[in-house]
């Protein structure tokens, strides 16, 4: 579920050159476990362009130029909530 978002234009790069904008988003994810043994969810999202994970409750692996993964281990009958903030210019 998307929690926030934010878009502001930036300056261009260089002049004579269109404005850029950078967008940022967040969000929160709830994974629930309903087996007697505690399990890792592998929580993946594909981004295009510039972007970055600035802010996440569990480490973000950056598998390639498009894809980030998360790692959350969620316990034995229970619940684990990601939380993390991407930033993206374009």
């Amino acid at each position: 579920m998307q929690t926030d978002y934010a878009q502001e234009q930036l300056a261009p790069p260089k002049r004579g050159m269109a404005p850029r904008q950078r967008i940022t988003a967040s969000y929160k994810v709830t994974m629930s476990n309903a087996k007697p043994t505690a399990v890792t969810v592998d929580v993946r999202e594909a981004r295009y362009g510039m972007w970055r994970v600035t802010e996440s409750s569990v480490p973000a692996e950056k598998l390639s130029a498009t894809e980030v993964r998360f790692r959350i281990p969620v316990p034995a009958n229970g619940d684990a909530t990601l939380t993390y903030t991407v930033q993206a210019e374009s």
